[in-house]
Order: C-alpha cells, then sequence, then structure tokens
C-alpha cells in the first residue's frame, strides 16, 4: 500500500484545538513551548505535524494528553475540544477515563513505554482493569489476544506470556498499537512512532496504521521529522517552528508549492533519487544555524536568523498567519521564490 492516502475525512472535527499555549519552568524563567496553536482533526484523517528538534510537535501532544508534570509546566489559554469536551480543564479524575479510552498516544521508544518486568498480557489488561470493568479476568485476556490479532501479531496467545525484552523492536511497537486502541479511540496521537525501527518495520507499522485507520474511522495526529512518511500517510500537513505554527496545507500542495522558507529547507534536505543519476553524488541541502532557545527568540520572525530571504519587516514583528491559496503561512514573503 503506497501514496498518500485518498479518503475524505468526515465534516465534523473529532478534534478542534484554539489558541493551545503551554509554559514551562526553566533555569531562563517561564518559556512558551506551543505557543497559541490553532488545529483540526477529523474521523478518518491523518494530520501530520513536522519540524526539527525542539520546534514543539511532542509538547504538543503531551499538552493535548495532559501529561506534563504540575508545577513545571502550565497551561497558558486556550481550548481543546475532543467531541465538546475541553480537555485543558477537565478535572484529572475525568481525563484519566478519557486517556485510553477517547484518546490514546503512541509513544517514540516502546521499550522505555512497556513495563520490562510485566507479561505483554498483565499489561493490556490493565487497560481493560481502567477502561472496561464489564470484563471478568478470562474475558480481559481474550480480547488482549485479539487485540495482538488485530495488528498482526502471530501466535498471540504465547505472545501474552512473553516479557517485552522477548519480542523485536517492530513487535513491541505493534503491543504499544494494540494497547492504544483498546478501548476504540476516536483519537491516536502517534509521537515518532518508527523512529527506533529499521525501513522494512518501518514500512509494516506504518501500513498497519493506515488499514486500522479505515477500519475504524481513527483520527490520527502523526508526529515525524520524517517528510517521506507524511508524504505517504497524511493528508494534512502543519508545520512548527520554535513552538509555532508557521505553516499548514493539504499534503499534496505542501509538497508541491511550500510557502514558507523553512517548509522549502526541509523539502529541500530531502534526498532526491531521481537527481542523482548513476555515480553522480549530490550533496544534500541543509538549513544553515539551529532553532534558537525559546527563552532568547528574536525579536520578529523566529526563524530570521536562518532564513535566506529575511526582509527588515522580518526583524520587527512576528507575522501572523494568512491564507495564499489553499495554505496558511506565517511569513510576510512568502510569495517570493527562495534564491
Amino acid at each position: 500500500m503506497s501514496g498518500a492516502p485518498s479518503s475524505s475525512p468526515a465534516a465534523r472535527p473529532v478534534l478542534e484545538v484554539r489558541g493551545l499555549t503551554t509554559r514551562l519552568l526553566s533555569r531562563a524563567g517561564e518559556v512558551t513551548v506551543v505557543d497559541a496553536l490553532d488545529l483540526t482533526v477529523h474521523a478518518g484523517e491523518t494530520l501530520a505535524i513536522v519540524g526539527e528538534s525542539g520546534s514543539g510537535k511532542s509538547m504538543t501532544a503531551l499538552s493535548l494528553m495532559r501529561l506534563l508534570p504540575d508545577g513545571v509546566a502550565r497551561n497558558g489559554g486556550g481550548t481543546a475540544l475532543l467531541d465538546g469536551r475541553d480537555l485543558l480543564v477537565l478535572p484529572e479524575r475525568e481525563m484519566r477515563r478519557l486517556r485510553g479510552a477517547d484518546i490514546a498516544m503512541i509513544f517514540q521508544e516502546p521499550m522505555t513505554s512497556l513495563n520490562p518486568v510485566m507479561r505483554i498480557g498483565r499489561q493490556l489488561e490493565e487497560v481493560f482493569e481502567e477502561h472496561r470493568p464489564d470484563l471478568d479476568r478470562a474475558g480481559r485476556r481474550a480480547h488482549a489476544a485479539d487485540l495482538l490479532r488485530k495488528v498482526r501479531i502471530p501466535d498471540p496467545e504465547r505472545v501474552l506470556d512473553n516479557l517485552p525484552h522477548h519480542l523485536s523492536g517492530g513487535m513491541r511497537q505493534r503491543v504499544m498499537i494494540a494497547m492504544a486502541l483498546a478501548c476504540d479511540p476516536k483519537l491516536l496521537i502517534a509521537d515518532e512512532p518508527t523512529t527506533a525501527l529499521d525501513a522494512t518495520v518501518q514500512a509494516q507499522i506504518l501500513d498497519l496504521l493506515r488499514t486500522l485507520q479505515a477500519e475504524l474511522g481513527l483520527a490520527i495526529i502523526l508526529i515525524t521529522h520524517n517528510l517521506g512518511v507524511v508524504a505517504e500517510n497524511a493528508h494534512r500537513v502543519l508545520v512548527m517552528y520554535a513552538g509555532r505554527k508557521v505553516e499548514e496545507a493539504p499534503v499534496a500542495e505542501l509538497f508541491r508549492a511550500p510557502r514558507h522558507p523553512y517548509t522549502r529547507g526541509l523539502l529541500r534536505a530531502l534526498p532526491n533519487p531521481e537527481a542523482e543519476g548513476e555515480g553522480a553524488r549530490v550533496p544534500l541541502m541543509e538549513i544553515p544555524g539551529i532553532v534558537p532557545a525559546l527563552s532568547a527568540l528574536p525579536r520578529g520572525c523566529a526563524f530570521g536568523p536562518r532564513c535566506p530571504i529575511i526582509g527588515p519587516a522580518c526583524e520587527e514583528a512576528r507575522p501572523a498567519l494568512r491564507v495564499l491559496g489553499g495554505t496558511a503561512v506565517a511569513c510576510f514573503r512568502a510569495e517570493e521564490a527562495v534564491p
């Protein structure tokens, strides 16, 4: 199964986020790690969030899941409506009921997400104890085995009695997917779900997620730095930089005509096999510099110090999002071609 998804998402958003702002305490004081972020995700749709390390992708996911520690993280405002319920202000007891039930998350590294001394079956059964009190012990084990079959794990009854270190990285990630889908969530957040896997297993995991989405009508937020993964798996793309959204577009439009200089730089950094030719060595383009410290952002555009087309206005003010064609972009000079 290849190519960008072609299914049309339903009209009603599963998740609607407006003005999400998250602040963290640091040695430099309070810093804004997610800054006034808007996004929507529909049933059957995959929204990819991309950007370099430090751009705010994972902080967005942890903010939506309410998994950042109290006393260190603070909600700086905004709303995050999941079927009409604001995740940002729900009492913690109600939020615990939603996690794993209506909203679930797959983390980057399954070996650190799974309990290394607890058998796979027991870890799955704990999800049912929290969210499915109608199941007895035999029912929980049977349901756990069914979930492992759904994520294409062979001999699930045997795997239920394994410890995580008995399984390969790909198998552990399938277990994490099974755990996330245990209670039929409406929204799945996948945070770099294939980072630690080789290319073949990565393709299998992504194919599995597409298949499960088609079967279950899942809304998926896919967090990744891999634009190749985005091209094959997303309907829309949201590009983040220094905690802010700088561009959002349908996947085909973003790859055809990226508007923000940062997005253009990310795309130019992709290997291009067609340009290489037999025996040719084509160097990858890179974006100079690094993502700035969130405690020391420049006065104007955060990307300004790395931008090849920076102008005077960019140094004085933060560009607001505006719509160009089918793209939302935060850049004063988005219409101009990069030299």
